[in-house]
């Protein structure tokens, strides 16, 4: 049995493929693009965030500089080092 109600209700959805931090872009490089995805994600702020390819520095990064978010997920790998 389901619940419904007759308020609309909206939520903003965000999704972007961050790239592995450990590949060497040269001028792509995660150094070189992180504050400007983290600036694009502050400016929206959108109720929800999916992201491709993000490693576990990269996500926590995401997560220290911007307003309130949480993550969930599993990694590729057992070690937890893989893509999330």
């Amino acid at each position: 049995m389901g619940f419904f109600s007759n308020a609309q209700e909206n939520y903003s959805i965000m999704t972007y493929n961050i790239r592995l931090g450990s590949v060497d872009d040269g001028g792509n490089h995660w150094n070189k693009r992180k504050q400007d995805l983290v600036d694009l994600i502050n400016y929206y702020e959108p109720d929800f965030l999916g992201t491709q390819e993000g490693q576990s520095p990269q996500l926590n990064f995401i997560k220290e500089n911007s307003s309130s978010y949480d993550f969930i997920g599993k990694p590729r790998t057992n070690d937890g080092n893989g893509e999330f």
